[in-house]
């Protein structure tokens, strides 16, 4: 599929009437925490603050060699949310580059950290008014077994194993929101086939 037809998966996909297929990759345009519309820039999620994964960065970024915000200062990385040169006055982590050899990959501006941390507090304090954390339009029926996210019946899933060739063993682990139920889908693939399907409480 090229760009638009994935764009256009995407947008009938995540609405609260359908669940998600969670062997499609994705979603790439929509925030896989709250599915709201991502920017391409910065690299976290307007509406929810989650770091995303996949970004612009601003033409000619890597040519400018001054801190963006102190400008008589040299930069010693760019910033994995913003992708701006930043000095080790506007690191948030606020470590010497020398003592990291993957360092300036992981620099992040104090800035960005800021509003990315207000937006996620915003968007978490709405949650506390029992709506499902993609689709805030609908009441959390469950909360996901790993990172306690409300959940709407949509956006629960299930995993199931089969443990042996003539004998198998079905366990039911759930409810799982998308993140964590691929998150789980590799670490229990290692030992059975797993599979997954809508949770359903028993």
């Amino acid at each position: 599929m090229d760009t638009k037809e994935i764009l256009a998966y995407e947008e009938k996909n995540i609405k609260s009437d359908q669940m998600w297929d969670a062997d499609t990759v994705g979603p790439v345009f929509f925030c896989i925490y709250c599915f709201h519309k991502m920017t391409d820039y910065p690299a976290y999620c307007s509406h929810c603050g989650h770091t995303n994964t996949i970004y612009k960065a601003p033409k000619n970024v890597r040519d400018q060699k001054y801190c963006n915000v102190h400008s008589q200062k040299l930069a010693v990385g760019w910033c994995a949310l913003c992708a701006k040169p930043i000095c080790e006055l506007c690191d948030s982590q606020g470590k010497n580059p020398s003592e990291y050899f993957d360092y300036t990959v992981n620099l992040k501006c104090k800035s960005c950290l800021d509003k990315s941390e207000k937006l996620a507090q915003d968007h978490e304090g709405h949650l506390k008014n029992g709506v499902c954390c993609r689709h805030e339009d609908v009441k959390a029926v469950n909360n996901c077994i790993t990172c306690n996210s409300p959940i709407c019946e949509n956006c629960s899933y299930s995993l199931e194993t089969s443990n042996g060739i003539f004998f198998k063993k079905i366990e039911n682990y759930g409810p799982y929101c998308l993140t964590c139920l691929r998150r789980a889908r590799i670490e229990k693939a290692f030992k059975s086939k797993v599979s997954w399907k809508p949770y359903k409480k028993i």
